[in-house]
């Protein structure tokens, strides 16, 4: 998965620490389904659009 040496390299595990599970959750739902449930809209919507667009 990693090409360079890195500690997610030897772990296998990637840490995500600017982003709530539940955003993280249903952007990774997005990615795969190419779907969001309204209600997801309603409340997380802002927090996913930014998490969409995080560098």
């Amino acid at each position: 998965m990693f090409a360079t040496y890195q500690i997610e390299k030897t772990s296998n595990e990637v840490s995500i620490e600017d982003i709530e599970i539940g955003v993280l959750h249903q952007l990774l739902h997005y990615l795969y389904s190419g779907r969001v449930i309204a209600a997801t809209m309603e409340v997380i919507g802002e927090d996913l659009y930014i998490a969409a667009y995080m560098r």
